[in-house]
C-alpha cells in the first residue's frame, strides 16, 4: 500500500498506476519523480491516459478543447503527449541548427536539411517543429523549459501555427504547476 499527501490529505492507495487529487487529475510516475496534475472534472481524468512513467497521452478536440475518447478518430482530434524534460536547460532547436529557411509565410518558416520541417515561432518565444507526415502533422515543442508537447494532427486541420497555439492554451488553461 502507497501512501500519499495530497492537499494535506493522508491518502493510501492499493498499488495504482496513478494518484487521483480531489480537485484535479493528478499522476505521479512509479519512482515518484515526474507529477502531473490537470484542472479537468473526473470525467475527463479518465480519457487522460498515463504510462506509470513519465508520459501522459491526451486527446483534444479542436478548437473546442474537449476531451475524447481513444476511440474517437475524428479529423479534428488533436493528439498530445506530454512527459517532462529531465536536464533543463533543454534546447529544441539544436536538431535543427544546420537547417536552412527555404521561405516564409505568415509566421511560419520551411526549413530544409535531412528532412523538411516547418518552424512556428509561438508566443511564449519558444519554437515549434512540425513535420509533414504522410496523413498526419507531427508537432513538437518545449513548455515552459520544463515540459516537452509532442503533438499530432490531421492534415484536414492544415493551420499549423494555430494548432501549435492550440497547444500551448491547453496547457496554460488546464496545466497545474
Amino acid at each position: 500500500m502507497k501512501k500519499y499527501i495530497i492537499n494535506g490529505l493522508l491518502v493510501c492507495a492499493a498499488v495504482a498506476p496513478f494518484s487521483l487529487a480531489n480537485a484535479a487529475c493528478s499522476f505521479e510516475s512509479k519512482k515518484g519523480v515526474d507529477n502531473f496534475t490537470y484542472a479537468v472534472s473526473d470525467e475527463d481524468c479518465k480519457l487522460i491516459k498515463f504510462d506509470g512513467e513519465s508520459v501522459v497521452t491526451i486527446r483534444l478536440k479542436y478548437p473546442s478543447m474537449k476531451l475524447v475518447g481513444y476511440k474517437d478518430r475524428a479529423a479534428d482530434v488533436v493528439t498530445l503527449k506530454v512527459s517532462p524534460i529531465n536536464a533543463p536547460p533543454f534546447d529544441i532547436d539544436r536538431a535543427y541548427l544546420e537547417a536552412v529557411v527555404v521561405s516564409s509565410l505568415d509566421g511560419v518558416d520551411l526549413l530544409e536539411g535531412k528532412n523538411s520541417v516547418y518552424r512556428v515561432l509561438g508566443r511564449d518565444g519558444t519554437n515549434a517543429y512540425i513535420s509533414d507526415g504522410q496523413a498526419i502533422y507531427i508537432g513538437r515543442r518545449a513548455y515552459e523549459n520544463k515540459l516537452l508537447a509532442h503533438y499530432t494532427f490531421s492534415h484536414e486541420i492544415s493551420d499549423i501555427k494555430k494548432i501549435d497555439e492550440f497547444v500551448s492554451d491547453f496547457l496554460d488553461r488546464f496545466l497545474v504547476d
